[in-house]
């Protein structure tokens, strides 16, 4: 039964005050997914103009930033190494710079989808979404539309503390890529213990 979900998917839409809404809704904010209990942020546009469509743009970048010790792998990563790559840049103002710190801490001021307990996924819970049987990108695109290719994760890569765990979804495999370079983001809530 795919309508839910590609076979073995089962997702659920919700609306941007984090009301469930029907599968065929044509706007949503926000995919629950029923296997992992994992919600997911869903990104709007895709004409690859940076910053354009509001503060989950499809198109916006970030380089790797977490300034906590305890999960960054040794090293804090960029802080804002790509300038103006995402909605509402001020370079005098560091909550809007392009780091994906900062636009997990924009999220949970917005209360996205109802919700202020956003965070980048680990490289397990990304490659959860990665739909190996789906041609590019590989993702259920009736849930997750403007998935964008290399979208970043929280999880540091052990060997070389300059680098992190990326997903592309044009192939669904993951790996390490520089902190400095431009990723998209696309940020998790909740979760099954």
């Amino acid at each position: 039964d795919d309508s839910d979900g590609r076979v073995g998917f089962s997702f659920t839409k919700f609306d941007s005050d984090g009301v469930e809404t029907d599968s065929s809704a044509a706007q949503w904010s926000c995919v629950q997914d029923s296997v992992t209990g994992l919600m997911w942020e869903i990104k709007t546009g895709g004409n690859e103009l940076t910053g354009d469509e509001g503060l989950n743009d499809s198109d916006d970048r970030y380089s790797w930033y977490n300034a906590d010790a305890s999960s960054n792998g040794g090293d804090v990563g960029f802080a804002d190494s790509r300038g103006e790559a995402c909605y509402g840049y001020d370079e005098n103002d560091s909550s809007t710079h392009c780091n994906t710190q900062a636009f997990v801490n924009r999220m949970n001021q917005e209360a996205w989808c109802g919700f202020a307990d956003w965070r980048i996924p680990t490289r397990k819970e990304l490659l959860s979404i990665v739909d190996y049987g789906n041609a590019n990108p590989m993702v259920d695109t009736d849930y997750f539309p403007a998935t964008g290719t290399l979208i970043w994760t929280s999880t540091p890569f052990a060997i070389g503390t300059s680098s992190a765990w990326g997903i592309n979804f044009d192939y669904g495999n993951s790996y390490s890529i520089d902190r400095r370079n431009a990723g998209q983001v696309r940020l998790v809530r909740g979760g099954y213990e």
